[in-house]
């Protein structure tokens, strides 16, 4: 018996919908698969009553559409009757997920149905059915994982999970978005990432090979005007080896390319140079991976070449501080290319010069001149170099090289170091007698205690020639004197021969001697102190024999120094006050600077120069000090700027700055006054009350449809300019008719011109158009004469046109005459009633002659002859081109004979009586035939039969050709 076994199937509503389905149906598939005996199966799908299968045997896979609340049945039987063996059937919603143009899904599993051995028997029993209920849930979509966001370069319409895989767009994707490229002094690689980029057709670069997925950049040009811009792979590894660059100037929605590279830099990375760019300036650079098939990260740098600083570099002293001068460096230009500078100055000095400025360094040695070294720390190329720099600063105590003072200072107390005082200077005055005989001593103490301080040296012929000299007999205390000293050129009258430093207060022996005996013989010595003051005079007047020795003779002295005083005199601009002490110029005074008194005065500072001098010992020591004295700071102004009540509060003096610069009140009213703090470059402040004056009304145009309207008057004054309100009339002027608006100062509810033919007797007349704009053309006049060209109608397509109805066709349009032309529609006067002329030329009689020279035909010659014929019988003469004039027609006429050098013989023909009728030919002037070998008789016989034959065939050619032309 026959089983059936149904299946009933709900599909909801919920079901993805497949593409290949109508709407409201859903795809189904239904699998048959079995372990044995697979082809005693028979089977049939049934929806809804409907086979969509038809009778099915053995495995099968059948997919159909079905409607979300369909009944899907499925009858079977087995042929042989012993049941299904283990067949299954799978119901599967295959949910093929077209919608959207995505791919297939897995569906879900609606039903599975196993084995039914007992209940599927033998298929000629009949038919009945045993129903199969199944209650089914929802079919759960199967989700498909990838990127959702649109915004993804990688994003996936058919996902319905997000697995998190999603390459947004780079930041610096488009033009519009471009990150800013820091401009440095080198390049310092900035790591971009072309990962997710797209390309945002703003450009396409003219180098390289740009395949999208470009990443954008701004830089700003540097003050120079010249900059580079270079790529480099990064240092921390990427699979991007390769790519271009294009840079472009206006925005971005005009872009101008300015340069493109793509290899001159490292490897295959570009490298763009620019130069003569104006500074300030935005280029958008567009980078790109040659081809665009390959994301990864990169290196670019925006870097400007470097330029040598502008600095100047002084030696100054820093009060209080006289251990050296100090240097400082002021750079007024900082250059271009690097962040900052090292300072070298006899070594290196910290810190480094980072923008334009003034910055310190020292103390150095004063007396050591050094050299000031700037070189630039990213490219050392780029620097400078300031030499010989030095100053003392131990002179001035209390006021130092460069200082600056405000004029209301407290005065700054100064001193004066006076050099150390230099001692005697013995001299010699000589008459020119015996000169060289004499010697000076100086001693310290009395003359017996033995503490020379000044003795003539060993080996100068006074005492003998030892270091150490006896002095006889009743010189008290002489012994063991020690040879110490100086001593000058005695022969010289006047010369200085003996000196040393005293101490003020100090007792001091001096001697002289002659080591001849015989007295001085006219000479002096004089004791000078250091400011040329005689301490002792003439010290021959103690001369006197020494004991013992008749020859020699001595004279000395013992004396009390008093040290002169120094002086100290001040000069230059500046004011300067001795310490009243009572004492001028004891070299021990204090003196006071009071800035107030330099005398500067308006706005600008007063340079003041202060010199010192110090006269000590005859020795003048000056030191010029220069410092700047700023004026008294003056009150600041004030300007009402507008009738709005805003107030600009400005410096007396344009280098000031103030800490309030503007202030505002309201109309018609008197605001209080305000401090405002006023600070020099100096650093100079003082406080000053500032009165604004009063603020009137805001009086002015109130009409805001005028061209003066003021939106800041609170009262009209009348002055508003007038204007037009009138609204256009004239439509070729654009919108027309309206009413004028006060609240929008325009004109509204126009209309708009159409501009057009108004006439409508035009060709083209426009019914659309409300604005005559004078293009009205008349109708066309089309052509019907023949005779004056192509007959013409109206164009159908244009009423103002004339298109070609028949064309002009110029003949005969005589019927009787010979060259009637039926198609002619305009006679031209060609029409012939008599018989036309027709006249040919034909060539005969051709022979060669080699001239006895078979072998050579350079020499050969042809004859030949020609004959002009009348082919209707209409002409009577005619004439050529080879001389011929009135020559009958059928005359033969002999040619040649003529050299046969393988040119074209051509002869032209007119009947005398109808220039029209020409006729023309033409001959081949060929040499003969080459003979190398006279024939034997045999072969004499062969060419004979052989011409034979040939004239023979000739003959006949010409016998049916007639008229035809032998060549």
């Amino acid at each position: 018996m026959k089983h059936l076994y149904i299946i009933f199937i709900c599909l909801l509503g919920s079901l993805y919908t497949a593409a290949q389905c109508p709407a409201g149906e859903t795809e189904i598939t239904i699998e048959l698969t079995t372990a044995a005996f697979a082809t005693e199966k028979n089977w049939e799908i049934f929806v809804d009553g409907v086979s969509v299968s038809g009778p099915l045997n053995g495995p099968q896979v059948v997919t159909f559409c079905a409607g979300e609340t369909s009944t899907i049945t499925i009858d079977g039987c087995d042929t042989f009757g012993d049941g299904w063996d283990g067949t299954d059937i799978t119901v599967t919603n295959t949910e093929d997920g077209s919608v959207n143009g995505c791919g297939a899904q897995d569906g879900c599993l609606l039903a599975s149905v196993v084995g039914l051995d007992d209940e599927i028997e033998d298929c000629d029993v009949g038919i009945t059915a045993d129903i199969v209920s199944l209650t089914l849930g929802a079919c759960a979509t199967t989700p498909v994982n990838g990127c959702t966001d649109p915004m993804a370069a990688n994003f996936n319409a058919c996902a319905t999970a997000d697995d998190g895989s999603c390459v947004l767009p780079i930041a610096n994707d488009c033009c519009t978005t471009a990150a800013p490229l820091p401009v440095g002094g080198g390049c310092t690689l900035t790591i971009g990432d072309n990962t997710g980029a797209t390309d945002c057709g703003e450009a396409v670069p003219s180098c390289s090979n740009f395949g999208g997925g470009d990443a954008w950049y701004s830089v700003t040009v540097p003050p120079s005007g010249t900059i580079t811009i270079e790529m480099d792979a990064d240092p921390a590894g990427s699979p991007i080896t390769d790519m271009g660059m294009s840079v472009y100037s206006g925005d971005c929605m005009a872009l101008t390319e300015v340069a493109c590279d793509d290899d001159s830099g490292n490897g295959l990375f570009p490298l763009i140079e620019l130069t003569g760019q104006t500074p300030g300036d935005i280029l958008f650079v567009q980078v790109f991976e040659f081809g665009g098939d390959t994301e990864g990260t990169f290196g670019i740098c925006a870097n400007e070449p470097c330029t040598s600083p502008v600095a100047t570099a002084t030696a100054v002293c820093v009060p209080g501080d006289d251990s050296g001068f100090y240097v400082e460096v002021d750079v007024t230009d900082f250059g271009g290319g690097n962040t900052a500078y090292t300072v070298d100055i006899g070594g290196p000095q910290t810190p480094d010069i980072t923008a334009a400025g003034v910055v310190m360094y020292g103390p150095f040695p004063s007396g050591t001149p050094v050299d000031v070294v700037l070189a630039g720390a990213e490219d050392a190329t780029c620097g400078l170099t300031i030499t010989g720099l030095d100053k003392p600063c131990n002179i001035v105590d209390g006021i130092a090289e460069g200082d600056t003072f405000c004029s209301s200072d407290a005065a700054v107390t100064v001193t004066a170091n006076v050099p150390p005082d230099t001692g005697l200077t013995a001299v010699q005055t000589v008459d020119g007698a015996f000169d060289g005989e004499h010697g000076i001593g100086l001693y310290a103490g009395t003359w017996d205690d033995g503490s020379v301080i000044g003795l003539p040296p060993a080996g100068t012929g006074l005492f003998g020639t030892d270091t150490e000299t006896s002095i006889e007999g009743s010189t008290p205390g002489a012994n063991d004197i020690t040879t110490v000293g100086n001593w000058g050129d005695p022969s010289a009258v006047g010369n200085t021969v003996i000196s040393a430093p005293l101490m003020d207060g100090a007792t001091y022996t001096v001697y002289i001697v002659d080591d001849f005996g015989d007295g001085w013989d006219g000479s002096d010595v004089d004791l000078v102190d250091c400011e040329g003051n005689v301490v002792v005079a003439n010290l021959a007047q103690f001369i006197d024999a020494i004991a013992a020795d008749a020859q020699d003779e001595l004279a000395w002295t013992t004396f009390t120094y008093t040290a002169p005083a120094a002086s100290v005199t001040w000069s230059g601009t500046g004011t300067v006050t001795d310490d009243p002490d009572g004492v001028p110029n004891s070299g021990d005074e204090v003196y006071t600077f009071d800035p107030a008194m330099a005398g500067a005065t308006g706005c600008d500072p007063l340079d003041v120069q202060l010199t010192m001098s110090v006269l000590s010992c005859g020795v003048t020591c000056d030191e010029i000090v220069n410092v700047t004295v700023y004026p008294p700071l003056q009150a600041p102004t004030i300007t009402l700027d507008d009738a709005v009540c805003n107030y600009t509060i400005a410096p007396a003096c344009p280098n000031d700055v103030l800490d309030v610069t503007m202030t505002t009140a309201t109309p018609d009213s008197d605001p209080a006054p305000i401090d405002v703090t006023v600070t020099n470059a100096n650093g100079c402040t003082a406080t000053f009350p500032v009165d604004p004056p009063a603020c009137a009304a805001l009086m002015g145009c109130t009409d805001p449809c005028a061209d003066n309207y003021d939106p800041a008057a609170t009262e009209d004054d009348g002055s508003c300019n007038p204007y037009d309100d009138t609204c256009n009339a004239d439509c070729t002027a654009g919108p027309f008719g309206g009413t004028w608006d006060p609240n929008t100062c325009a004109c509204i509810n126009e209309t708009a011109p159409v501009n057009g033919c108004m006439d409508a007797t035009a060709c083209n007349y426009d019914p659309a158009a409300n604005c005559d704009d004078g293009s009205c053309l008349p109708a066309p006049v089309c052509n019907t004469d023949p005779c004056v060209g192509d007959i013409e109608i109206v164009d159908p397509n244009n009423a103002c046109a004339c298109i070609t109805d028949t064309p002009q066709v110029l003949g005969c349009t005589d019927a009787t005459a010979d060259n009637y032309d039926p198609a002619a529609n305009c006679d031209d006067g060609s029409c012939m009633t008599a018989p036309m002329c027709s006249i040919s030329v034909s060539i005969s009689s051709f022979a060669c002659n080699d001239s006895g020279t078979p072998e050579d035909p350079a020499d050969d010659t042809v004859t030949f002859e020609y004959t002009v014929i009348d082919n209707n019988g209409t002409g009577t003469t005619w004439s050529s081109d080879q001389g011929d004039a009135g020559a009958a027609y059928g005359t033969v006429i002999a040619v040649g004979p003529i050299l046969a050098d393988g040119s074209t013989w051509t002869i032209n023909v007119t009947d005398d009586g109808d220039a029209n009728c020409t006729a023309s030919t033409s001959q081949v002037l060929n040499s003969c035939p080459t003979v190398e070998n006279i024939p034997t008789v045999g072969e004499w016989g062969l060419i004979i039969l052989g011409l034979l034959m040939t004239i023979t065939a000739v003959i006949g050619i010409r016998q049916r050709r007639e008229n035809e032309v032998y060549s």
